[in-house]
This record gives structure tokens, sequence and C-alpha cells, in this order.
């Protein structure tokens, strides 16, 4: 058995899937180990006033870039900053679609570049 960090390897083996395309399926149990708290003790919501707390950090730190960068990279920060919540957000919806709907692959949108018009 194999021990890393808080898990301990129980059982590992792998089968051939499919010859023609050459897939394979892999199968790990992991077991935890004595005094690690549960996944779902772990995982939990944010409460109202941790959220409260990131937003003041985020405007925070967006004060701290306009003040010492400028307006534009306050802006590109902005920009980015928005991207990644878009981000998140459609890869939330994907993983929701992707499980309600299991056989069903949902593809990715492709990128227009404005640069390229």
């Amino acid at each position: 058995m194999l021990t890393r960090e808080r898990h301990v390897v129980k059982q590992y083996g792998h089968k051939l899937v499919d010859e023609n395309k050459n897939i394979y399926q892999c199968r790990l149990i992991l077991e935890r180990l004595t005094g690690q708290k549960s996944i779902n003790e772990v995982l939990h919501y944010p409460t109202p006033s941790q959220l409260d707390d990131w937003t003041l950090y985020n405007r925070i730190i967006g004060e701290h870039i306009r003040a010492r960068q400028g307006d534009v990279a306050y802006s590109e920060w902005r920009q980015f900053q928005e991207a990644q919540t878009f981000e998140k957000e459609e890869y939330i919806q994907n993983k929701a679609l992707e499980a309600s709907l299991p056989r069903y692959k949902v593809l990715a949108r492709r990128k227009i570049n404005s640069e390229a018009c």
C-alpha cells in the first residue's frame, strides 16, 4: 500500500475498454486515514459575512491597483476578473448539463477573435 499525504491506496487496476481506440479504464480506491475529516465536513458554502469579506477584499485590491498602476491597469484587472467569473459560471453550467444528460457531450464554443476581422 502506498501512503501519500492523507490517503492510502487500497486498490488500483486498469482494463482495456476499446481496443480500436486504445482506451483504458483506470480504477483507484483510496481510504482516508484516521483523524482526517470527511469530504462533507471540508466542503461547505461560504457564510454571508465571508462573501461580504470577499467583496471588500476585491474592492481594496482594485483601489490598490488603481492608485499604484493607474486606470488602464485597473480596467485590465477588472476585465480579467469578469472573464474568470464568466468562465467559472460557464464551467458550472456545462458540468450540470453533462450530469443531467450523460449521453451528450458539451462542446466548447469557439472564441471569435476581433483582431482577425
